[in-house]
C-alpha cells in the first residue's frame, strides 16, 4: 500500500485508471484522510479504498477478508459496512494468496499448504449467501462502471499530496 504522485501518474499513463492503493488504518504520515468512499485523484485515477467494516462492539475496524466467509450475520456486516460509508462506496473484499490455503505448523514456524477444495467451497457458499441486493463483481466490470458514470465521485486529492513518498 506504498504508493506515490509518480506511480499514479504512471498508472495513468499507461490507462490502469483505478488505484486500490489507500488503506485507511494504516494512517501513513504522508496522506491520512480516515474513511474514504471512492475518490479521484488530480490526474484522473479513481481510488478505491480497502474496505473496512466497523466491529460489532467498539470504534474499532475489521477488513472485509477471508474471515468473514462463515460469518452467519453477513447482511448485518455488510449493511454496517454500507451505514458507515460517506457517498459511493465499493466493498472491496481482500484476498491474499494464502486465502485458499491451509496453514499449518511445524515445529516452531507457520506456512500455508493446499490440503482440499474446503476453502474453495467455503467461498462458493459465501457467494452464494450474499445478500439479493448485493451485487459481487470484478475489479475490471468495476472500472466499467466507473467510467459509464455509474457511481458520483465528489471528493478529489491533489497527486502532489503524495509526492515525497517511497
Amino acid at each position: 500500500y506504498h504508493y506515490n504522485e509518480a506511480i499514479l501518474n504512471a498508472m495513468m499513463k499507461y490507462n490502469v485508471t483505478t488505484s486500490y492503493n489507500y488503506n485507511p488504518p494504516m494512517k501513513p504520515e504522508y496522506f491520512d484522510e480516515g474513511v474514504q468512499p471512492l475518490f479521484k485523484w488530480s490526474n484522473g485515477m479513481v481510488e478505491v479504498p480497502i474496505s473496512y467494516i466497523p466491529k460489532t462492539f467498539g470504534n474499532e475496524l475489521d477488513r472485509f477478508d477471508e474471515t468473514y466467509w462463515e460469518v452467519s450475520d453477513l447482511d448485518a456486516q455488510i449493511a454496517s459496512y454500507f451505514d458507515s460509508s460517506t457517498g459511493d462506496a465499493v466493498l472491496v473484499m481482500i484476498f491474499h494468496s494464502w486465502s485458499f490455503l491451509d496453514k499449518v505448523s511445524l515445529d516452531s514456524s507457520e506456512y500455508f499448504e493446499y490440503k482440499d477444495q474446503s476453502k474453495i467451497k467455503d467461498f462458493a457458499a459465501f457467494l452464494s449467501n450474499m445478500p439479493p441486493d448485493i451485487e459481487v463483481i470484478t475489479a475490471s466490470e468495476l472500472n466499467q462502471k466507473i467510467t459509464n458514470g455509474e457511481f458520483q465521485i465528489s471528493t478529489e486529492f491533489e497527486t502532489e499530496e503524495v509526492s515525497n513518498h517511497c
